[in-house]
């Protein structure tokens, strides 16, 4: 390593042997050197692959949950909100018939009217005039003649 100095300082032309071996000495400590580091680049970009492989699987894996759940709750809410149009409907039907529904109850709520008073002064007036009546005992020679009259 001394001599390297001196024998780097002149031309490739003017080298001389010992000069020569010096560089071809310098090139294998250079190349193993370089060895040695592709070799430590190559380990060390093994194992930063392996960690970095490692890292987006499990960025994968997260983001795949993430996504089904989302898409599960899309689906659920999917159904929610059709199953809230089906109600709104049938609210709406109920309401826009409600008016006949009322004007058909209120129909039948007077014909109950009607046939209530007509009971009520008919046959109810007939029976409340009677049932404070008692019977008329029937004459004693009547009942004297129809006992004869049956045997």
């Amino acid at each position: 390593m001394q001599a390297l100095p001196t024998a780097l300082a002149k031309p490739a032309e003017e080298y001389t042997s010992f000069n020569q071996l010096v560089v071809q000495q310098l090139e294998e400590a250079l190349s193993a050197v370089k060895s040695k580091l592709d070799a430590e680049l190559q380990t060390f970009d093994t194992a930063e692959k392996a960690t970095a492989k490692e890292a987006a699987q499990d960025a994968y894996n997260k983001a795949k949950e993430a996504y089904e759940s989302a898409h599960n709750e899309h689906e659920e809410a999917v159904k929610s909100t059709a199953a809230a149009k089906e109600a709104v409907r049938q609210a709406e039907d109920a309401q826009n018939s409600f008016d006949a529904d009322m004007r058909e109850v209120a129909s039948k709520m007077d014909e109950a009217n009607e046939a209530l008073a007509a009971f009520k002064s008919g046959p109810l007036e007939t029976f409340t005039e009677l049932k404070n009546k008692e019977t008329p005992a029937e004459p004693a020679e009547q009942v004297i003649f129809t006992e004869l009259k049956n045997k």
